[in-house]
């Protein structure tokens, strides 16, 4: 049996909600079978449930926005390309992505898919790695897809403390927990290192390690000037770089380097069957 593919936290920003949350230390042929994987919540087990009702067509839209979103009794994507669905699915960045067909990136598709109505309490029941396991087995029904983990020696980056004052206010026991990306500015209340670290990885497409050795939670408001493709502006009052902004910011820098990184390769992928 193959084991399920589920992924550290990672940054969409295309998506209603960025952030999605995995764990690590997994890896799969195809995809998982959800009625095998439970969760413990408020002292009983939740039973993943399947979609019962899918619509996948090819767009029509001429926008270039995608737009997705959870709703009570399933999941909605308008105008979306296969390639995010996969990144989302699998909790992995789109640059991680290989073998993929060029139509996976430029053909758009809306998806709608339901659960049947005795199954939606256990739905909504459902933690996000729960969602995205019932998300990975709806691409192998309609798209066929399958793939593998491959690992890769890769530049890297890693998050470490600079010489002098730490920058972060910690977060009180109050601070409300949430975070959120975008061009130039990462702003989270009550986030680890780690959070901050897999969203610069989003943001600068390329892996980011937590390596301060900073432990607890803490207020983040990060923001720099955008890079190449994130809206760059040149102006002369842009704002500092990534790296000057964390240093004078947050009392952090990155450190180049190399280091093992898990792709995701597909072996095979269809466009999928009419309705």
């Amino acid at each position: 049996m193959s084991k399920r593919f589920i992924r550290r936290q990672i940054y969409i920003p295309v998506f209603a909600v960025a952030l999605l949350c995995a764990a690590a230390n997994a890896s799969a042929q195809g995809s998982p079978s959800p009625s095998t994987f439970t969760s413990k919540t408020a002292n009983s087990e939740v039973k993943v449930p399947d979609y019962d009702v899918v619509s996948v067509k090819e767009s029509k839209s001429a926008e270039y926005t995608m737009l997705s979103t959870y709703m009570s009794d399933g999941f909605r994507a308008t105008n979306i390309s296969l390639e995010v669905l996969i990144a989302y699915a699998y909790g992995i960045r789109q640059d991680l992505i290989s073998g993929a067909p060029g139509w996976m990136s430029s053909t758009r598709f809306d998806l709608e898919a339901k659960v049947a109505g005795a199954d939606v309490d256990a739905f909504n029941k459902l933690s996000p790695e729960q969602r995205q396991a019932m998300l990975q087995s709806l691409l192998v029904d309609r798209f066929k897809l399958k793939t593998h983990l491959e690992t890769k020696v890769l530049p890297i980056y890693e998050l470490v403390k600079e010489k002098g004052r730490f920058k972060i206010k910690e977060a009180q026991p109050s601070s409300p927990n949430f975070r959120g990306l975008g061009p130039g500015m990462f702003k989270g209340g009550a986030v680890t290192l780690q959070d901050l670290a897999d969203g610069l990885s989003s943001s600068m497409q390329r892996t980011v390690l937590d390596k301060t050795g900073i432990a607890g939670k803490y207020d983040i408001d990060l923001k720099w000037n955008p890079g190449e493709g994130e809206a760059a502006d040149v102006s002369a009052d842009a704002g500092p770089t990534l790296f000057t902004a964390l240093q004078e910011q947050l009392g952090l820098k990155l450190q180049p380097t190399k280091g093992p990184v898990e792709t995701l390769v597909i072996d095979a992928v269809e466009k999928p069957s009419k309705n």
